[in-house]
């Protein structure tokens, strides 16, 4: 069975919370609709793998770029019109999804805190 796991960015204490207390706001329609209690951060949901080094990749997630990919570091976003976790640098697509193939990544920060990475 899938982990179903989600973290937010505290911005009031500048720090990122795991374990969240999740409820649903009224006339949700699922995932899109939940907060976790008393933050106005979105949701970051754990894709449910993890990179080379043991450690669970997170929406938000900046990756390494793996040798032979140069340029911008990647960043890991849903993709509504796939329904998957895409990587993208910048603004676009990289041209591959974030599947179960994460052997050659790294997670080396988050958009959060540390946005000078995805300059």
């Amino acid at each position: 069975m899938r982990e179903i796991r989600f973290r937010a960015w505290d911005n009031e204490q500048k720090r990122m919370v795991y374990g969240l207390d999740i409820q649903f706001w009224g006339g949700g329609d699922g995932i899109k609709d939940i907060q976790p209690v008393g933050n106005t951060a979105p949701l970051m949901q754990y894709t449910g793998l993890k990179d080379k080094n043991g450690k669970e990749i997170y929406e938000g997630d900046i990756l390494d770029n793996p040798a032979g990919y140069p340029g911008p570091a990647s960043i890991v976003k849903w993709n509504d019109e796939g329904a998957y976790f895409h990587i993208y640098r910048g603004d676009a697509l990289s041209g591959y999804t974030l599947r179960g193939e994460t052997s050659r990544h790294q997670v080396i920060g988050n958009i959060y805190e540390n946005p000078n990475l995805i300059k």
